[in-house]
């Protein structure tokens, strides 16, 4: 079976660059924040991942963890993304704001389908701090 490709880096120099891309990430979710078709989304749930990457304290600590703490960031993304692509019952907003390599639904089904590999049993704490807990069903 090949190797798996991994979603954060476990080296210095790649951590790095890891740091780089969620600053990126998360100046794009600022970015989207302003789309008419964001802002019609119930819950708001984006706005719950921005505060939580901008929080200094979260479930899964880069500062404790290393580059393993950036992996709630990554499942809140991937959380978030999918909320997002059911209640606007369309993935084309999704896919024509992704940037990455990899295509976008399969990952996201990838991290959701992993969520307990990923994060243990913190998805409730996870949902309840970002303020999410209210967009499960």
């Amino acid at each position: 079976m090949p190797d798996q490709p991994r979603l954060v880096s476990d080296q210095p120099e790649e951590a790095a660059k890891d740091e780089a891309r969620r600053a990126e990430y998360r100046e794009q979710l600022r970015e989207y924040l302003q789309a008419p078709d964001f802002r019609a989304i119930e819950g708001f749930p984006i706005a719950s991942a921005i505060a939580y990457f901008i929080l200094p304290a979260d479930i899964i600590s880069e500062e404790l963890h290393g580059p393993y703490g950036y992996v709630d960031d990554i499942w809140l993304c991937a959380y978030v993304a999918d909320v997002v692509r059911r209640q606007l019952d369309d993935e084309a907003i999704l896919i024509e704001n992704w940037e990455g390599e990899a295509p976008l639904l399969p990952l996201i089904r990838e991290i959701m389908d992993k969520e307990h590999d990923l994060i243990g049993d913190e998805r409730d704490r996870i949902l309840w701090y970002t303020g999410c807990a209210q967009l499960v069903k």
